[in-house]
């Protein structure tokens, strides 16, 4: 399969005066997708990241002689090679996620993965990003606007609905908006494991 995105994504690199982020490219490639990746949103989502995650791949490989590609979800960017370049040491982390993305039969991941690796990215983002809060359960409950005897499964799925609309990748809301459910989930749930 040939990705649409190689092209426009190496465009954007080209003319990027600080590093990108990931949600920044999906929101500068809205204009050139036609249709939807996929009717579910969720794999839309998913296969949107792969596209661009594949074509930054690519493109690492493509220009390996001449730059140096720095990939990352939150910093990415095309750097000149010095000519007494000295080689980067590849983690298995990345060098995991490059095949990862290069392979495309994860383009196809079924709707029941995509929320096992979406939890699993949530459990990471949570503990990287984790910080006491000061919420009580009602302010929390209030910021969810859900009433204050809301059982912990609607709280939870208060969650998913919000992150999946708020979440920086969507590109059409504030990310400080996103701190805020992310702020009011964690004092939450932080409260349901307690009592527990």
């Amino acid at each position: 399969m040939e990705n649409p995105f190689i092209d426009p994504i190496f465009e954007l690199l080209l003319d990027a005066q600080q590093p990108l982020k990931v949600h920044d490219i999906s929101h500068a490639l809205k204009p050139l997708q036609q249709t939807e990746l996929d009717q579910d949103p969720n794999r839309h989502l998913f296969k949107l990241n792969f596209l661009i995650m594949n074509a930054l791949y690519q493109l690492q490989d493509e220009l390996i002689n001449e730059y140096h590609l720095q990939i990352s979800s939150l910093h990415i960017e095309l750097q000149v090679k010095p000519e007494s370049d000295i080689q980067l040491v590849n983690t298995n982390i990345t060098n995991n996620l490059k095949a990862y993305y290069l392979d495309w039969q994860n383009y196809q991941t079924s709707a029941e993965e995509i929320a096992q690796l979406l939890a699993q990215f949530w459990q990471q983002f949570q503990r990287q990003h984790k910080q006491p809060t000061s919420l009580t359960k009602l302010q929390a409950l209030e910021i969810f606007q859900l009433n204050k005897d809301a059982t912990f499964a609607e709280i939870k799925q208060r969650w998913r609905k919000l992150a999946l609309i708020y979440h920086p990748d969507r590109g059409s809301h504030s990310p400080e908006k996103f701190k805020q459910y992310l702020a009011a989930w964690q004092a939450l749930k932080d409260i349901h494991v307690c009592i527990s």
